[in-house]
């Protein structure tokens, strides 16, 4: 494959220059919540993890979270055209709506229909990303099949001040700011974007520029009093997308909300508790038609972590949620509220070479009744530098609005079904150098498609009757490569994924044949930067074999590189960005295209 090639050749000398300098090496292991719930170090993560640093997000100078994402093999996406499009994400061949995203913690995935709204979230107020890759239904309940997509914002901070400003190819318009204050025990972080972009033609033929508009605002603040710590975060994000629909060209109104208040405190040496309480919307409007869709979802987490002592700790959780569903779609209506409630118990225990980490989960769920789910994974440090894995895990996905009332919807449906298992070997190359191989297989069963169930031998199409079902599963075994390095003012990552989602027992109903939609057997992708000072440089590669999509239409494989630069000059920070340098031609959904090459400009001004 050309892209591995090209990939490989990138990288090639970027460990011998690593060591011509002995700059201080970038710490690899961030701490990380979202693989256990609980804040540990990255080295400590059995599970399958990738870490998107704010440093790394700042270089990139992407325009939504879907752009960071894609810089990851076996994070794939799939987006309907341009700047505000409708974009899935695939990891590891899941479906798109097999991948939980929270941003803070809060889930945003809609309860209507689809995944979360990737293309409406601005990076500028992230400071890192948590990707874990494999089933998390116990600590995060439906959706959490494929992996689980933590954005975790800017938290306060002692006094800061950014204020940027970005302009590029087609008519792309790019301000925020972003203030922090804080002494320690209290502070404040306020995050403003606005964002416009003309776009350009989103299908081969169009002739007409289908472009976005987002206002974005992120607000999070803490206090601690008394032993007892408070926090309030609040994420808003409205405005615009244009797109061309069945009747031509069209636009809809969009807001996404997350909200939450969290009390901590910590009762005794050994117990830490937490209360949460948060708050979702998700809105979406037709301005051609009455048709919306809207998602109000209220939850409260009480989650309690116990120190047993040594390296042992007990976790335990319960979760409430009441959601509410309204919904105008082609002509029919949808209203539905419905209550869960979930409740985990996870226990992780390491002692010298030995590591391990258990966990079960039971939800009651209105759109299905009750099921449980664990988690079981074991780790063994063959060395100092090297640590052998194994893991496995189930999960759900609950039926959606649509699938139990929509067209052709079905109230008695059963939840989706996940069983992942997985083998890993993670060894440190010297200073500053991590590898990873990961081997897994994982399965999805009883998945929701809507089909006819009668009439359909008739000549008169207008006689078939459809309905959503339960159908067979779709299998996925695969092997994923990590590398990365960090040392000596260079920075460099390549990860390979090579698997074979196929649909087990029936053609897919996208396709048509074995092979799952939108997903290809081989993909990669790679960064390499050298840093000086607050100067860089460097170069992100992805690459994809070809994928199929509705109706077996044959997607080509593709390879992209795109350019980054910046340089300080005081506290003015001045950066530019080449995307598809090379100038490629690809689509990641069928009829859509994807931008040609272009160019963005960034400036800033910190304290």
């Amino acid at each position: 494959m050309n892209a591995y090639r090209l990939i490989l050749a990138a990288l090639a000398s970027a460990p011998s220059l690593a060591h011509a300098r002995q700059d201080p090496p970038t710490p690899l292991e961030p701490l990380v919540v979202t693989a256990s719930g609980r804040q540990a170090p990255a080295r400590d993560a059995l599970a399958a993890l990738v870490v998107i640093t704010r440093a790394e997000i700042e270089r990139a100078q992407a325009t939504d979270v879907a752009e960071l994402l894609r810089l990851h093999a076996g994070v794939e996406i799939g987006r309907n055209g341009g700047p505000g499009a409708v974009t899935s994400v695939f990891i590891r061949g899941g479906e798109s709506n097999h991948a939980l995203v929270l941003i803070d913690g809060v889930r945003i995935n809609p309860s209507s229909s689809g995944g979360a709204a990737l293309q409406n979230i601005a990076p500028d107020m992230i400071e890192r990303i948590e990707i874990v890759k494999g089933p998390r239904a116990t600590l995060y309940g439906s959706d959490a099949i494929a992996g689980v997509v933590n954005i975790i914002t800017r938290a306060p901070a002692v006094a800061a001040f950014e204020a940027r400003a970005r302009g590029g190819s087609f008519g792309s318009r790019d301000g925020s700011l972003f203030a922090a204050a804080g002494d320690g025990a209290t502070g404040a972080a306020l995050h403003a974007q606005h964002l416009d972009s003309d776009g350009f033609p989103p299908q081969p033929a169009g002739t007409q520029d289908r472009g976005a508009r987002n206002a974005t605002a992120r607000l999070r603040a803490s206090t601690h009093a008394g032993g007892v710590g408070l926090a309030a975060q609040a994420w808003h994000a409205e405005g615009n997308s244009e797109y061309v629909g069945f009747f031509g060209p069209a636009d809809q109104d969009f807001r996404n909300q997350a909200l939450a208040l969290h009390a901590s405190a910590a009762p005794a040496d050994a117990w830490s508790t937490q209360l949460a309480v948060s708050r979702m919307l998700d809105d979406v409007r037709q301005n051609q038609s009455a048709d919306f869709v809207r998602t109000e979802r209220t939850g409260v987490d009480w989650t309690n972590v116990l120190a047993l002592g040594g390296a042992r700790h007990l976790s335990l959780g319960v979760r409430a949620a009441r959601e509410e569903v309204r919904a105008e779609l082609f002509g029919s209506a949808i209203a539905e509220d419905r209550d869960l409630l979930a409740a985990f118990a996870q226990y992780e225990f390491a002692a010298g070479a030995h590591r391990a980490l258990a966990a079960l989960g039971a939800t009651d769920h209105d759109a299905f009744g009750s099921r449980a789910d664990w988690n079981a994974e074991y780790g063994y440090d063959l060395s100092a530098a090297t640590r052998l894995i194994v893991a496995a895990g189930s999960g759900f996905r609950a039926p959606d609005a649509t699938d139990r009332f929509g067209f052709g919807g079905n109230p008695e449906l059963e939840p989706e079904r996940a069983l992942n298992v997985e083998a890993g070997l993670r060894r440190a190359l010297g200073q500053g150098q991590v590898a990873e191989l990961r081997v897994f297989h994982s399965e999805v069963e009883d998945l929701i498609s809507v089909e006819c169930v009668a009439n359909c031998a008739d000549a008169d199409p207008f006689n078939d009757v459809f309905s959503a079902v339960n159908v067979d599963r779709y299998r996925n075994r695969g092997a994923e490569l990590g590398w990365r390095l960090d040392a000596g003012g260079w920075s460099a990552r390549l990860s390979l994924l090579r698997q074979n989602p196929r649909s087990v027992g029936r053609p897919d109903p996208c396709s048509g044949t074995g092979r799952l939609c939108r997903r290809a057997d081989q993909s990669a992708a790679a960064s390499l930067v050298r840093h000086w000072g607050g100067h860089f440089l460097g170069l992100d590669a992805i690459g994809a074999d070809h994928r199929l999509d509705f109706g077996g239409q044959r997607l080509a494989g593709y390879g992209l590189l795109n350019l980054t630069g910046g340089v300080a000059l005081g506290r003015l920070r001045l950066a530019a960005r080449v995307e598809n340098a090379l100038d490629r031609e690809y689509q990641t959904a069928a009829g859509f295209r994807q931008a040609e090459r272009s160019f963005h400009v960034t400036a800033g001004w910190r304290l």
